[in-house]
């Protein structure tokens, strides 16, 4: 099963959030709660962590990338 990995609200609503570095990288395991890519907003670094335990098996973002609450970021292949 595919699970996508989704940009979440950070504290109230930044007017931008980019992708700051990528953690891991296609091909990579991954565990649920694991942090896998950092975002920046408002100054700040934030961690969205794997939402399910798989592979990751696509990225679909880029450092630097501006990007938008809910946007799919990356795939994460499990079972």
């Amino acid at each position: 099963m595919q699970t996508p990995v989704t940009i979440p609200s950070v504290g109230g609503s930044p007017a931008d959030i980019y992708l700051a570095e990528w953690l891991i990288a296609v091909g990579d395991d991954v565990r649920v709660g694991e942090p896998i890519v950092l975002i920046e907003a408002d100054k700040a670094q934030v961690e969205v962590c794997a939402p399910v335990s798989g592979r990751l098996v696509r990225i679909d973002a880029g450092p630097d990338e501006l990007l938008s609450i809910d946007q799919v970021v990356a795939i994460i292949e499990s079972g």
